[in-house]
């Protein structure tokens, strides 16, 4: 079975059942008073209040540590699929993130935290800054464990999963309207650093949106073509991808940034034929006259250095 039909099809099995699938740690059986006194545990309890003071709320996340017992690994988990309340909601993205961050860097990411993340990442409901959140911290701690971070672990079968849920989300037509999707293109630009070949898998699945969102066919925030533009050197149709980013350089309605970062990727797309189009940016228009003149060196080193 190919790579990316395990991808999508893992997925598509997440979305469907829905379930929560807990691989708590071992641990050994407390007595009944280390038992009781587990249960009412209360270190968590100030986190957990949205009327508590987000300084104090802080505090007690970033005191997060691999003590933790079963008990509370769940009330965290259950703590980040809480719909937000309006009046705290601020405080709340604050609390939730630092929790996210704190069990990732505390080497408490296990099973529980991969599957917290993909249904963040997966459920409509879910906050679309929450959402953000959870990708990020998603590819930080596959790119940590890749790199050998002394605390950071994963399964293979969790960072599957985690990334298959970011495929799938690039696919729903609703991201187009968050600024996550735009994240997660950026992200899965990073992590083509630790496995390039499941991220130019990746590109390749979602190329057809890519390059719809790049080209302005597709709206939504501008943040979103900006990532879509940059991500065009990453799709398997080079030519597509060369002939579009040519066309953003001179005819976009999008405004400058989005002239600006096209310009800039024909510096890394380009071939010896786009210097004259960058050149005569230079001296045509100044706005993108900075630009231009990087990419130009840019294009110039590349070229170099494929006939050296």
């Amino acid at each position: 079975m190919r790579k990316s039909t395990i991808l999508l099809t893992t997925a598509s099995a997440l979305a469907l059942t829905g379930a929560v699938v807990w691989q708590l740690r071992p641990q050994p059986s407390p007595s009944p008073a280390a038992a009781h006194s587990t249960s009412s545990s209360t270190r968590l309890v100030r986190l957990h209040d949205r009327e508590a003071a987000l300084a104090e709320r802080l505090k007690v996340a970033r005191e997060i540590s691999d003590d933790l017992t079963n008990e509370e690994l769940r009330q965290l988990m259950a703590t980040l699929a809480r719909p937000l309340d309006q009046r705290t909601a601020e405080k709340d993205l604050m609390a939730f993130n630092e929790i996210m961050e704190q069990l990732r860097v505390s080497g408490m990411a296990c099973g529980e935290y991969a599957t917290a993340l993909c249904s963040l990442i997966r459920e409509e409901k879910t906050h679309p800054v929450v959402r953000d959140y959870a990708m990020q911290h998603a590819v930080q701690w596959i790119r940590e464990a890749k790199s050998g971070h002394s605390l950071a672990r994963i399964s293979e079968d969790d960072r599957r999963n985690l990334l298959s849920c970011i495929v799938s989300y690039l696919q729903v037509p609703t991201s187009l309207h968050e600024t996550g999707y735009g994240t997660a293109l950026n992200l899965i630009r990073t992590l083509a650093n630790e496995y390039p070949a499941d991220a130019a898998e990746i590109f390749a699945l979602c190329a057809p949106r890519i390059s719809a969102v790049a080209s302005g066919q597709e709206s939504g925030p501008l943040g979103n073509r900006i990532s879509a533009i940059q991500s065009l050197p990453a799709l398997p149709d080079r030519e597509q991808a060369l002939t579009l980013v040519r066309n953003l350089t001179t005819d976009t309605p999008g405004g400058s940034p989005v002239r600006l970062v096209a310009i800039a990727t024909l510096g890394l797309l380009g071939e010896e034929s786009d210097l004259a189009t960058l050149r005569r940016i230079q001296t045509e228009n100044s706005d993108f006259s900075y630009a231009a003149r990087a990419a130009a060196a840019r294009l110039t080193a590349n070229i170099y250095s494929t006939t050296r």
